[in-house]
């Protein structure tokens, strides 16, 4: 009897947790963040492009937030308070997505314990504007209506996250039960609460680790093939990585079009096979040539071909600088210059290449922004125009009037001019490209200057290496 309690110890300490962490569910959690659970029955709401998220602080400070990107990346938004008083930090940003998650991780000591604060917010496609509060490295959601805190669903699923990725075979039969009864609790929760944005999220936090459980589960295939309005989120993200990984071998990649599969299940394995693709242990492998082939095929690519290209099959920087240094532009004066003489002409440590055209309203009003920018002195920006030689009158007359320094027009004609720009895939601007003062290729596709960290990476590039 002694020998069978010892062996199945792990089993009954683990049945009591989940037990516990089922009950959990089931109650109103006390906590000093607000939870709301509130269902908004607006109808026809009109769904904003922007959020405007503040932060406010009552002495100096730093923290930041994790937003999702169009790959369903994290990007941080940093809030730095500077002054010894009341201080409100605001930034405005571009949503992507009806609705997304954004994150927050921070860490405080008090009586000289070190606590951890971690918080998930679901950004619905009507909310406008969030408001925080930050005390002791912790922040405070003002306007629980703005968004819905879901600590408690994430919570619950890391909890067997972290006995799935500790188990053995002869444990998991129980632990796919435990999941499904996690599943099925909070399924029923926001089915009473009509809230269909929170059972997709409970599904992608289900199938994310069902995937640990059985990477081929023909449950997951279906629920992704059936996929629709996704919410950029970090479970997704890691549901799709994880998805393409274990089938990246086994796809036929030429029946993976519009005639047998919807287009937002395509959207979103091209995202998936994006982010394999590009993270380091992947990238340059031969057997993943398929892949690459079809992810260029997907509107995914067309839209931002040079970023894609760049972080999958970067740009061999010696091929780079001899074909750079060999582009030959038209001045305002219209005499023909190779693009090294520029570099001698106006000296710097860095360069931003800046491809635009006077017909190109985002370009204008990239040059706009980057006019009312305090810009780093080590960085001059270079305009290069693709208009065509027989608007060369214009382009003057636009390059003079947005006041750009150091302005040159393409010479199409030239055919080394025309190899450097099918190098680079040149096949949409606005496009910049960051080069150091011996044109060694920092960055192929930069942000633009729209993007909230455009100006502290440029502030940054001597550190280029480290990002």
């Amino acid at each position: 009897m002694r020998m069978l309690l010892k062996k199945n110890r792990w089993k009954l300490g683990y049945l009591c947790c989940v037990f516990i962490i089922l009950y959990a569910c089931q109650q109103k959690k006390k906590s000093s963040i607000p939870v709301n659970n509130t269902i908004k029955k607006d109808i026809n709401v009109e769904v904003e492009d922007s959020l405007k998220i503040s932060i406010s602080f009552n002495t100096k400070g730093f923290t930041d937030l994790n937003l999702v990107n169009n790959y369903f990346h994290f990007e941080e938004l940093k809030f730095d308070n500077t002054k010894q008083k009341d201080t409100i930090i605001t930034h405005k940003i571009k949503k992507n997505f009806e609705n997304q998650i954004i994150s927050f991780l921070g860490f405080s000591v008090i009586n000289g314990i070190p606590k951890k604060h971690r918080h998930h917010y679901l950004i619905r496609k009507e909310t406008k504007s969030l408001a925080f509060t930050y005390y002791q490295g912790n922040i405070l959601l003002e306007d629980s209506r703005e968004g819905i805190l879901v600590d408690s669903l994430f919570n619950t699923y890391s909890q067997i996250s972290f006995q799935i990725k500790n188990s053995n075979k002869q444990d998991q039969k129980l632990l796919k039960k435990t999941l499904d009864s996690l599943k099925h609790g909070f399924k029923e929760s926001f089915i009473i609460k009509k809230d269909t944005v929170l059972q997709t999220l409970n599904d992608y936090l289900y199938y994310n680790e069902l995937q640990q459980l059985n990477p081929y589960e023909k449950e997951i295939d279906s629920f992704l093939k059936n996929i629709s309005k996704p919410i950029a989120s970090r479970p997704l993200s890691n549901l799709l990585f994880y998805y393409v990984k274990n089938r990246i071998e086994d796809f036929t990649y030429e029946n993976l079009t519009l005639k047998k599969y919807s287009k937002e299940y395509l959207d979103v394995l091209a995202i998936g096979m994006f982010n394999f693709l590009r993270h380091e242990n992947n990238l340059g492998n031969p057997k993943y040539n398929a892949a690459i082939s079809w992810l260029k095929t997907t509107d995914l690519y067309q839209k931002d071909t040079a970023f894609i290209q760049k972080k999958i099959q970067p740009l061999d920087n010696k091929e780079f600088k001899k074909k750079l240094q060999n582009l030959k532009v038209f001045s305002k004066d219209f005499d023909k210059i190779l693009f090294s003489k520029i570099m001698n002409q106006y000296p710097s440590d860095y360069y931003l290449i800046d491809f635009w055209a006077t017909w190109c309203v985002p370009c204008i009003e990239g040059i706009k922004l980057m006019e009312t920018m305090d810009f780093p002195e080590n960085v001059k920006v270079i305009s290069l125009s693709i208009d065509e030689h027989e608007k060369r009158e214009i382009w003057k007359r636009t390059t003079t009037n947005l006041h750009q320094e150091i302005t040159y027009l393409i010479d199409k004609t030239s055919p080394e001019s025309n190899d450097f720009t099918e190098f680079v895939e040149l096949t949409s601007i606005p496009r910049y490209i960051l080069i150091d003062s011996n044109m060694n290729l920092i960055d192929e596709s930069f942000l633009h200057p729209n993007e909230s960290n455009f100006l502290s990476k440029l502030n940054d590039v001597k550190y280029s290496k480290f990002w």
